[in-house]
């Protein structure tokens, strides 16, 4: 079932980030300002991937940028 793929796919994106944030000294570092530049360099990627018609990467892309959205919505949730 598409819907329970995806709902555990998320939990799973959501304890990676979890564990990084906790785990990685260079996650642990990172602020909501920090990680601006990398969050506007995933949306670059997509946007490239995007207009260059290369699905597998844009897929790819979108998927890192899905992660620098949780990882910000990490951040902001610890505040």
């Amino acid at each position: 079932m598409i819907r329970f793929a995806l709902g555990r796919a998320l939990l799973d994106l959501q304890e990676l980030t979890r564990r990084l944030r906790a785990e990685c000294p260079w996650d642990r570092e990172q602020t909501a300002r920090t990680i601006v530049p990398h969050t506007l360099e995933e949306a670059y990627e997509v946007a490239d991937a995007a207009i260059n018609g290369d699905d597998a990467k844009l897929r790819d892309e979108i998927g890192d940028l899905l992660f620098q959205s949780y990882f910000l919505a990490l951040l902001l949730s610890e505040r």
